[in-house]
């Protein structure tokens, strides 16, 4: 039993093989360069939205800041870690983020 699909112009019922037909001689009228997207040149606008801030220990969604050190953090028990940990530590951790403000003092 052939499935029938609706065609959208004319409201006409066609089985599922003509409804593909129909649409591969409508793709081959474009070349194989215009058919592919190119994602690297995408124009569009910059964001609206602010960007994500992350918990810089365990990569939930980040509502604080710890204020010396500048390590994001989601929960209480992520700030006592950051507050018991060697500066060093701290700088690292900011270095992989790419945030070197912190660094400079």
């Amino acid at each position: 039993m052939a499935k029938l699909v609706a065609n959208e112009e004319a409201q006409s019922w066609k089985e599922k093989e003509q409804a593909q037909g129909a649409q591969t001689s409508a793709s081959a009228d474009q070349t194989e360069e215009d058919a592919m997207p190119l994602y690297t040149q995408l124009a569009c606008p910059p964001s609206t939205y602010p960007p994500k801030r992350y918990c810089d220990v365990t990569g939930f969604p980040a509502k604080y800041t710890d204020p010396a050190t500048k390590i994001r953090y989601a929960r209480a028990n992520n700030y006592t870690a950051i507050r018991n940990m060697p500066k060093e530590t701290a700088d690292a951790w900011l270095a992989l983020r790419g945030d070197v403000s912190n660094r400079l003092r």
